[in-house]
């Protein structure tokens, strides 16, 4: 629900998204990695904000073993009981700078679930959903591959569907006799599941999915919803609408994120810059000014920027044992010159740049972005 989100929200702390889900009417939700990027704390201060439960079976205090939230939660409709277990990413660390990622553990997605569903089955649930912050990737009409569906073929056979997510590829298929459904992101689709049930004995007899998309014309908004999302945007106008500076050109996701590299490399004063491809939030921007909110949609995480220097020899081996990384500046380096490096928190706190020295942090990948829309 928060995380990366527009500076509608994220300016405010995230409290107008929970304000708007808590008038949706939802039920029941579960952690996402997203939840964690401002640390534990503040995951659960807008849990606690929220109208409707959370659930998480598998994210643990990292001393005692302990759940930060109830592994599942039971909705009854029309005398039919629903058991929602909620389970997020183990590969949630990799996305949370250091500092939150050590705050707490993931344990296996399969082994949460099934710790749980027998309580549930004991309480007289046979209808079990799992909400996993976990997905796949559509790879044909009936293929796909990925964390969820390696999940959830361990999974108890008393699970009736699976709502997936965190990938944002589209599924609708049967594993192992479990429906597996994800609807993108961003509400630009969402998930029917439809359960047909045995009132006699509460077991699911049929299940199918559907991944529809979000129409908007014709449609009237909520105005409840409607009158919130106004309030805030009002709110916002003054920062979001500046505009901080101008593009000559169109730029694509590719040449964006060389942008954003090049620019935190004149931001710190850097040889070299050195960033992740999923920095970046922003599909693409179009030529002509550029607006404050537009800035930080590429950057919503605000993640820090560090100067540090390091040995060409050991910047060589960080880019040919991650070559996915994104490179501002000469990729031929001199193995005893020492140079000066600029690279975000997610990845200056990574393993391979523990022997770098002198390290100096110089603001956020937003402030060098805004610097350098602002020169142009």
């Amino acid at each position: 629900m928060v995380g990366a989100s527009p500076l509608i929200s994220s300016h405010f702390l995230d409290e107008p998204t929970i304000e708007a889900t808590n008038r949706m009417g939802f039920d029941v939700g579960t952690l996402g990695n997203h939840e964690f990027d401002e640390g534990g704390a503040e995951a659960l201060r807008l849990v606690n904000r929220a109208g409707y439960p959370y659930t998480a079976a598998n994210t643990v205090t990292r001393e005692g073993g302990e759940l930060i939230l109830p592994p599942y939660e039971i909705v009854e409709r029309d005398g039919i009981k629903v058991g929602f277990i909620g389970v997020t990413t183990i590969d949630t660390p990799s996305f949370l700078l250091s500092e939150f990622a050590r705050q707490y553990r993931w344990l296996d997605l399969s082994d949460s679930v099934n710790r749980w569903v027998p309580e549930l089955r004991s309480q007289g649930v046979e209808a079990i959903v799992v909400l996993a912050h976990a997905g796949a990737f559509h790879r044909g009409p009936d293929a796909a591959e990925g964390e969820i569906l390696d999940e959830t073929h361990q999974m108890d056979d008393a699970v009736d569907a699976v709502v997936a997510g965190h990938t944002h590829s589209r599924l609708n298929l049967s594993v192992d006799g479990k429906l597996v459904v994800q609807a993108f992101s961003y509400g630009v689709a969402f998930d029917r599941v439809r359960f047909t049930v045995d009132r006699r004995s509460g077991d699911v007899v049929d299940a199918a999915g559907r991944v529809l998309p979000t129409l908007h014309d014709g449609i009237e908004p909520d105005p409840d919803v409607a009158a919130l999302v106004e309030t805030y945007a009002e709110r916002v106008a003054p920062l979001s609408d500046r505009v901080v500076g101008h593009l000559p050109q169109y730029l694509d996701k590719p040449a964006l994120d060389q942008l954003a590299a090049d620019a935190q490399r004149a931001f710190a004063g850097a040889d070299i810059a050195i960033m992740n491809p999923g920095n970046t939030r922003c599909p693409d921007l179009e030529a002509g000014p550029v607006t404050y909110a537009e800035a930080f949609e590429v950057h919503a995480y605000e993640h820090p920027i560090w100067r540090l220097r390091m040995r060409g020899a050991d910047l060589t081996a960080v880019m040919a044992a991650q070559p996915k990384l994104l490179v501002s500046g000469p990729r031929e380096l001199d193995p005893d010159t020492v140079y000066a490096v600029a690279a975000n928190g997610i990845v200056a706190e990574r393993p391979a740049f523990a022997g770098a020295v002198e390290w100096e942090l110089v603001g956020t990948d937003l402030e060098a972005l805004v610097a350098w829309l602002g020169r142009q």
